[in-house]
């Protein structure tokens, strides 16, 4: 039967320190603030979309019995029959 050695249990390392408050500090101050339901909270400064990139400006026109959406997020074509022209 073949003999068992043992192994060295390897040592554990330990994670580099930073400066100022650690990652489960900060986690645990966050979490102790009360929630609002529904609340947004916004950082500060503006923001500004599409920096630099040319625009266009444009008018959809609905001739349809329902009313469309018009989104970035859904083509005009996916309007419906009555949808933009």
């Amino acid at each position: 039967m073949p003999t068992k050695t043992k192994r060295a249990l390897a040592k554990a390392q330990k994670a580099p320190q930073t400066k100022g408050a650690s990652l489960a500090a900060v986690i645990k101050a966050e979490l102790s603030k009360p929630v609002v339901p529904g609340e947004t909270i916004f950082g500060t400064g503006d923001v500004e979309a599409f920096k630099g990139r040319a625009t266009k400006e444009l008018t959809v026109s609905n001739v349809g019995d329902r009313p469309i959406q018009v989104g970035s997020q859904a083509e005009l074509g996916f309007s419906g029959k009555g949808g933009a022209r």
